[in-house]
């Protein structure tokens, strides 16, 4: 699949994905160790197995928590899905059930398929799209200015394999972050990858049903919609809503019977979904995923209040109201400027023009990157989930300046967001970095580039 025999590859390229590989594989075997071998399991996979087991046996899938004493805080869907990868309590007869060392290997390697998988995809996508645009402005006479040689990049060996790596190697650090977690911010990227490969290709009911799986799954991802709504796009908004009756009641409803579907909903938005808008830490679930001071993280409400309370021993537990509504402001505010940028279009999204839809799939990226940011808890792995963000940067830059010739101020911006994850994963030392928002100020000056570039777009040299 990943393998195309009418693009070659250089010696030195060969040798740089032989390494990828090695590092791959390596990381998997840290992984397996951390997640299954350890007295204390270094993961939060057990979580969503525990949660599959419940389903499995009838169980409050809210109620009963992982080795970690750790709950699930995800929508029913997720568990369900992962039934088979059910995981029992210590104690508990497993006969039926898979080994646990091997699923941790097994979800390792499932998820970085899906991660591969979703890049390929939409790099798939983005050069039939630019091609057929090519063609397209080559063959129209009024724009005689228009030349094979401005795009010849796209179908060049190179870009082939540019397009699927350079993204992956960007964001190595927070998809490590990721899978060492046991995280399902791969599975999030494949979906949002072939949600922007369906847009690209017209199908708009199709990216709506894309949309609406990682909506179940994450919940977060429901704020993507403002996409299909600030365009008007029925289809899209049609294609989600069919998604998410199926996702979020009917599968419940076969897998749980109605009880079980209602009581599961009551304890989902009674101890998460409230608990993470009003940042309690007083419920179980609350101190898991709101705790500003016992959790990674970079929102800005978590920034804002470790500079309030640099002293991380009598840091509180829990964000002033100021800090918190200044939080949601700030997040008001990037929403709004994003929108502004990607201009009002409604009914005309697919138009088969490059610097409509192109920046349309920017639009959708640079939305995704505010999802991670003013999530109340931005844990810098959220950050792996922006693959298609990176992909459609550099296909424009590349487009607009030249393959591999992008300004200096995106290199500098793509270096500094990488060099932040690697610094913020050291820790020890650099603890200050982590407190302080240095993913943050990282994501935050790429959503400012990408902000610029969506304004740009990319205009055909006339």
């Amino acid at each position: 699949m990943f393998l195309n025999p009418l693009n070659p590859i250089t010696s030195r390229q060969k040798v740089l994905l032989v390494l990828i590989f090695v590092l791959i594989v390596l990381f998997g075997i840290w992984v397996e160790i951390r997640g299954a071998y350890l007295q204390r399991p270094m993961t939060d996979l057990g979580v969503y197995l525990r949660s599959a087991y419940a389903v499995k046996t009838g169980l409050d899938i809210y109620k009963i928590t992982d080795d970690n004493d750790w709950h699930y805080v995800y929508p029913p869907f997720f568990a369900i899905v992962i039934t088979p990868l059910a995981d029992p309590p210590k104690g508990v007869d497993r006969t039926g059930y898979l080994p646990y060392k091997f699923t941790v290997g097994f979800w390792y390697v499932l998820t970085m398929l899906f991660g591969l998988l979703g890049v390929h995809i939409l790099a798939k996508a983005l050069q039939e799209y630019s091609s057929l645009d090519l063609t397209n402005h080559l063959e129209d006479k009024k724009k005689p200015n228009v030349t094979a040689n401005k795009w010849d990049f796209i179908n060049r060996p190179q870009v082939w394999w540019a397009i699927r790596v350079i993204p992956f190697l960007i964001l190595l650090v927070p998809i490590g972050r990721s899978q060492m977690r046991g995280q399902v911010g791969l599975i999030i990227a494949f979906l949002i990858c072939m949600m922007c490969s369906a847009i690209l290709k017209g199908k708009r009911f199709q990216a709506g049903i894309w949309l609406s799986v990682a909506t179940a799954i994450k919940v977060i991802p429901v704020y993507l919609f403002i996409v299909p709504l600030w365009r008007r796009d029925w289809r899209m908004i049609f294609g989600g809503l069919v998604g998410l009756f199926i996702t979020l009641l009917v599968i419940p409803l076969f897998a749980l019977g109605v009880d079980n579907t209602v009581s599961s909903y009551k304890s989902f938005f009674n101890e998460v979904l409230l608990a993470g808008v009003k940042g309690s830490s007083d419920t179980s679930r609350g101190g898991e995923l709101t705790c500003i001071s016992c959790t990674d993280s970079n929102s800005p409400m978590t920034v804002m209040h470790n500079i309030i309370h640099p002293d991380r021993i009598s840091r509180p537990r829990e964000a002033t109201t100021f800090v918190r509504e200044a939080h949601w402001l700030l997040a008001l505010v990037m929403t709004l400027m994003t929108i502004y940028y990607a201009k009002w279009q409604g009914d005309k999204w697919y138009c088969h023009k490059v610097d409509e839809d192109l920046k349309e799939i920017l639009f959708v990226g640079l939305l995704l990157l505010l999802m991670c940011i003013i999530s109340p808890v931005f844990h810098p792995h959220y950050i792996s989930m922006i693959i298609p963000l990176i992909m459609v940067m550099l296909w424009m830059l590349w487009q607009r300046y030249g393959y591999r010739k992008e300004p200096i101020a995106y290199k500098i911006i793509f270096w500094f967001l990488i060099v932040s994850h690697i610094v913020t994963s050291i820790g020890g030392i650099f603890w200050f970095a982590r407190d302080f928002g240095l993913v943050l100020f990282s994501s935050l000056l790429l959503w400012l580039l990408g902000l610029q570039l969506l304004k740009q777009g990319f205009a055909h040299e006339r």
